[in-house]
């Protein structure tokens, strides 16, 4: 499966951790994961996605750092995935830029940074490394961007989230990527819009690394398709957070192939 946020489909809120992946679960019996998968890929663009979003970084300390950046999605059945990102502001790291390709093969990843004017290509460990400093690694925005295939899912049963008692499924996700970072990854899935509300990243410890939550106030179509508009993603082990805001997006309109060339992602402007 793939897990299909939009950029960050669902990603603010900043709803606590506990008690959530705690919650009494009751059986599930009008539905199956195939059902909810079917459900997810539907608020998937048909093949193209745009976005224009702020992020704002906070560390241990409370200090912040703001960025704008805008994001490019592409997909293509049966041959691959890709997605570019590129800094607007500040100006001292505008430009920076990185493009995630995955084929049926493998996941490539390529960042540039403008004050070498320099393409790296990145792998192994790296692609763990912060992006632009905040609290989503390459990986994290690679699930998030329904660029990788996820992993095997099992439905753990139904559940409430949040005051509103939003209803939701709790969805646990395995990957298949031996080198994930992640040794399974906790879902409470909307039944409404079948975007994760609350998301739970485990490593090798039974309390989860990073803990990803959508508003579900700023949840609402655009174009027909489901959108979450704040995000945050907390790393509960450093106390860093950081928060997402898709101020603009677009679907499946036309982009141009060289957004998404490993030789010119970086000359967008």
């Amino acid at each position: 499966m793939k897990f299909g946020y939009g950029l960050f489909g669902c990603l603010l809120a900043l709803a606590s951790t506990a008690g959530h992946a705690e919650q009494t679960l009751t059986p599930v019996t009008d539905t199956t994961i195939d059902k909810i998968e079917a459900c997810m890929y539907a608020n998937l663009p048909q093949s193209t996605s745009e976005q224009s979003v702020r992020l704002r970084s906070i560390d241990r300390a409370g200090s912040e750092q703001a960025i704008s950046a805008r994001l490019w999605w592409r997909h293509k059945p049966d041959t691959d995935t890709r997605m570019m990102g590129r800094i607007d502001s500040p100006l001292d790291i505008e430009g920076a830029a990185y493009l995630a390709i995955h084929n049926q093969s493998e996941l490539l990843i390529y960042s540039y940074i403008p004050a070498i004017k320099k393409v790296h290509r990145i792998s192994g460990n790296s692609s763990k490394g912060k992006l632009w400093g905040t609290d989503f690694s390459y990986e994290d925005i690679s699930y998030l961007q329904a660029i990788v295939t996820s992993g095997s899912l099992v439905l753990n049963g139904q559940t409430t989230y949040g005051d509103d008692k939003i209803p939701v499924w709790n969805v646990t996700m395995v990957p298949s990527d031996p080198d994930s970072s992640y040794r399974k990854v906790v879902n409470l899935i909307d039944k409404q819009s079948c975007l994760p509300l609350h998301t739970e990243l485990y490593e090798l410890t039974e309390k989860p690394r990073k803990t990803m939550t959508a508003d579900p106030k700023s949840l609402g179509k655009v174009e027909g398709l489901w959108v979450a508009r704040r995000i945050s993603m907390v790393d509960n082990e450093n106390g860093t957070r950081t928060e997402v805001e898709i101020t603009r997006i677009r679907h499946d309109e036309s982009i141009s192939a060289r957004t998404f060339s490993s030789n010119n992602f970086f000359k967008v402007r």
